[in-house]
């Protein structure tokens, strides 16, 4: 017994000698967070509201098998399905008219779930989001700006709903709320995210301003996301706050067509809709009519002349005043596009008549711009002329070439009997075939590298939403919800605004929901 208990004895011993010098040398955490998924500490980990988190890199993607023999995805003849829902029928029918008119796929069907808001119906838009899930029970239709009462679970619960329904889709486009983007982020597709309005837009509060700013980081960081501004000042506004040089690709609304040509054979000329005092009968028609007495012109305001205008309507007359109410106009773009010679206010007469004609502001005490932009007045100062004159130079009309300017009544009332329209007209017609060159291909390179990776079929959305933002954009989405005051209305205009405007901005300003 003892030569066989020395024989068993000795490797039993020298093995757990082996198991404890292992052990020591390479020790393992056995506690129980470590075991199974990683648990978030909401405390430590997710940013206080007001801080700017720094940019996350999402883990990568899975890769996942492929056929070798399948079809490679070819966007000219794959697409299939684009899906919006915006709230301004402008971004999205100049989207729509790209896509089928200018990229040539005049069957891909683009889901429009227009908002009806701001021109239902209008430039090939479709009217009303259909009536059913999360976004059909939110009421008034402002809310779906800003997924309010409940943002969070919104979302949650949007996704749950459309998952099924959007495997079909191939991108997803959003303009006008941009910041609505985040409802399409765990649906794993292409996304176009265009600017036409400030990019705090429904996000107007320090906590789910950081919160965006923070995703869009990270979209700008994917190559299947275009992130970009249809005009040079929300480019620059973008790049103020975020630090981001984001794309800029102008708006070509070339669903704007006049049969008849820019033709003139009526006396007046229009004043485009605004909403300032300074545009006013009293303030501005009748002292400009007096001007213009025995020309055998006269002006006249384009929605008082007509309730529904067409754009043969527009082309019966030789020019169009705008009295601007903001950096970028949809109309504008559609003026230009039908060759409608356009009269602008120049940079020195707008600052001198600022109290008349401000900036629009939705947000004016938006947070502090990235690090290097300390020093330069912020967009929203819409009270301080150093503000109003650095970024109004940014403003679509000052970057076209054949816009006309005047720096009084009386300029103006100077340029309209002296200007030969017809030839200005004739030159914004021959720019028109450059932008149209250059938008054709613009979009095609931006289509080339958002579907250049696309599997056949498409991209498998996942089953779960908080799997899908954090595989995706390493983003940890807390389940309680953002406060979800908004300390902003629209702001731009007073003190011109009408009685109903105002009401509207009080709607608007510190809206608090319990």
């Amino acid at each position: 017994m003892n030569l066989i208990s020395r024989r068993v004895g000795i490797p039993v011993v020298l093995l757990f000698a082996g198991v404890f010098l292992v052990n020591q040398l390479f020790p393992v955490d056995r506690s129980p967070t470590s075991v199974g998924p990683k648990r978030v500490n909401y405390e430590s980990e997710v940013p206080p509201p007001g801080v700017c988190p720094q940019p996350l890199v999402a883990p990568p993607e899975p890769v996942a098998s492929v056929d070798p023999n399948a079809k490679k995805f070819n966007w000219r003849t794959d697409l299939r399905k684009f899906h919006s829902q915006d709230v301004h029928t402008g971004p999205v029918g100049d989207m729509k008219w790209l896509v089928k008119n200018m990229l040539g796929l005049p069957d891909l069907v683009f889901n429009d779930w227009n908002l009806g808001i701001y021109s239902c119906g209008s430039r090939g838009s479709e009217c009303g989001i259909p009536k059913v899930g999360t976004l059909g029970t939110l009421e008034p239709k402002q809310d779906l700006w800003n997924l309010c009462p409940a943002p969070h679970s919104i979302r949650r619960k949007f996704f749950e709903e459309m998952k099924d329904t959007f495997r079909e889709v191939d991108a997803f486009f959003c303009s006008m709320v941009p910041a609505n983007c985040e409802l399409f982020l765990p649906f794993n597709k292409p996304i176009i995210m265009m600017l036409p309005v400030p990019l705090e837009f429904g996000r107007e509060s320090p906590e789910r301003f950081w919160e965006l700013v923070n995703n869009v980081i990270k979209m700008s960081q994917d190559p299947r996301v275009l992130f970009a501004a249809n005009n040079l000042y929300h480019q620059m506004y973008v790049k103020y706050f975020t630090g981001l040089d984001i794309p800029l690709i102008p708006s070509y609304c070339g669903y704007a067509e006049s049969e008849r040509g820019y033709n003139p054979t009526r006396p007046e000329i229009l004043l485009g809709g605004n909403y300032h005092v300074y545009g006013t009968q009293e303030s501005f028609i009748d002292p400009l009519n007096v001007l213009l007495n025995g020309t055998g012109m006269s002006i006249a305001s384009l929605k008082g002349l007509y309730k529904h205008y067409t754009w043969d309507d527009v082309t019966q007359h030789k020019a169009i005043v705008n009295i601007p109410y903001c950096n970028s106009v949809m109309s504008y773009f559609e003026y230009y596009r039908v060759n409608m010679p356009m009269l602008f206010p120049s940079k020195k007469f707008i600052v001198e008549m600022e109290s008349w004609v401000r900036p629009r502001v939705y947000w004016r005490f938006t947070p502090d711009p990235a690090e290097k932009f300390l020093d330069v007045p912020g967009p929203n100062e819409m009270y301080n002329p150093a503000s109003i004159a650095h970024w109004l130079q940014f403003s679509d009309w000052y970057q076209w070439p054949h816009i006309i300017y005047f720096d009084s009544l009386e300029d103006l009332a100077d340029k309209i009997k002296t200007t030969d329209f017809k030839a200005v007209s004739d030159k914004m017609k021959e720019y028109n075939k450059q932008v149209h060159a250059e938008t054709l291909q613009t979009w095609t390179s931006q289509f080339d590298r958002l579907f250049k990776d696309t599997p056949p079929g498409g991209y498998p959305i996942p089953d779960d939403f908080d799997t899908a933002m954090l595989e995706r954009w390493g983003v940890v989405v807390p389940p309680d919800l953002p406060q979800c005051t908004m300390y902003a209305f629209a702001s731009g205009g007073a003190p011109g605004y009408s009685g109903q405007a105002q009401l509207y901005d009080r709607r608007f300003w510190n809206v608090s929901y319990g």
